[in-house]
């Protein structure tokens, strides 16, 4: 998995991972960048590094993890790391799938970072799509 910092950014804005995942992040900008995250149950600090280098982290703990460069005031992230491989980042109009799931009851949870999580259950019953439909709000 890659979160890359290109164009005074990270690319891409929110990155969910399974547990025990690396992620690394190269600098494809003409300027130092420094990966860090203030979260109290992952935080790191992969120090300043410049162009063409990659420096990594593995996320073992469940939950969200912001990333900042203290470089770049502007620059944030998220993984968003889970307990379960199944996840999905939503396209532009809120549209996701996750595929392969078992038939079984579970939980879905809804992220978004101006938003508070919203949690639904849903039945997936063998061979056929379950739909959801999330309503996110402050």
């Amino acid at each position: 998995v890659t979160v890359d910092q290109r164009n005074l950014a990270f690319q891409p804005h929110v990155v969910p991972v399974l547990a025990g995942t690396r992620v690394a992040f190269p600098n494809s900008d003409e300027v130092r960048h420094n990966v860090f995250s203030p979260t109290k149950a992952d935080g790191f600090d992969l120090g300043s590094y410049p162009l063409g280098a990659t420096r990594s982290h593995t996320f073992d703990v469940p939950g969200v993890v912001t990333l900042l460069c203290n470089v770049h005031a502007e620059m944030s992230a998220y993984i968003v790391v889970t307990e379960t491989p199944y996840f999905a980042v939503s396209d532009r109009e809120g549209r996701f799938q996750i595929p392969d799931v078992p038939p079984g009851q579970y939980e879905v949870i809804a992220w978004h970072e101006r938003a508070k999580a919203v949690r639904q259950s849903v039945t997936v019953a063998a061979g056929r799509p379950a739909a959801l439909s999330f309503e996110l709000g402050k």
